[in-house]
């Protein structure tokens, strides 16, 4: 991604032609963190993990890979870019602690970068969704209207001015204090085996 941005904006603009396939899968397989803290293989709760992974999923497979238009949108390879770097410095941390080994750079990493980053993929979540109103209001993609054998009606893009609107900042909100939090916990509190 990073060449990609080094040889100008047209490389750039194609960056989801190039990896999408690819970033699809990778994107799938997060689904197993939930699964590792379901069974113990790591610690914490599933539910941020779930909520994480449902997010980008709904973002990925639903409003960047079914909207053509969307893939070559510099809010797409930024908020790509935004997604890998942070899995650059999570998943080297999970590592190094199943394997428990201790390395205080890579958990410094893991415990600050989301400072920047995470708003960064926040806002470009939203503009990827605003991005895709006036699309999913032209193609009515997703939307499921009266009468049909259901008797239930779904405006996607209603659902999209309200995610943008109340669901993103919400879930922001408890994602931001949820990361502050294990910050603190894993960065300044001490360790209790270290003070006996």
């Amino acid at each position: 991604m990073l060449a990609a941005a080094s040889e100008g904006p047209e490389s750039m603009k194609n960056i989801y032609s190039v990896i999408g396939a690819h970033l699809k899968s990778l994107f799938l397989l997060q689904f197993a963190e939930v699964f590792h803290t379901v069974i113990g293989l790591t610690k914490g709760s599933a539910v941020f993990p779930l909520i994480q992974s449902s997010v980008r999923a709904f973002v990925l497979f639903l409003l960047i890979d079914r909207e053509p238009e969307i893939h070559y949108k510099w809010s797409t390879y930024y908020l790509l870019l935004v997604w890998s770097l942070v899995e650059l410095f999570r998943y080297p941390y999970y590592i190094t602690s199943i394997l428990n080994v201790n390395i205080k750079f890579i958990k410094s990493l893991r415990y600050t970068v989301w400072i920047p980053l995470y708003p960064a993929g926040i806002f470009l979540e939203a503009v990827v969704c605003c991005q895709n109103i006036p699309l999913a209001e032209k193609s009515l993609k997703y939307s499921l209207s009266l009468p049909n054998p259901a008797n239930f009606s779904f405006h996607f893009t209603t659902f999209l001015k309200l995610h943008v609107g109340l669901f993103i900042w919400i879930g922001a909100y408890f994602m931001l204090s949820h990361m502050y939090r294990q910050m603190i916990k894993a960065l300044y509190t001490e360790n209790p085996k270290k003070r006996s």
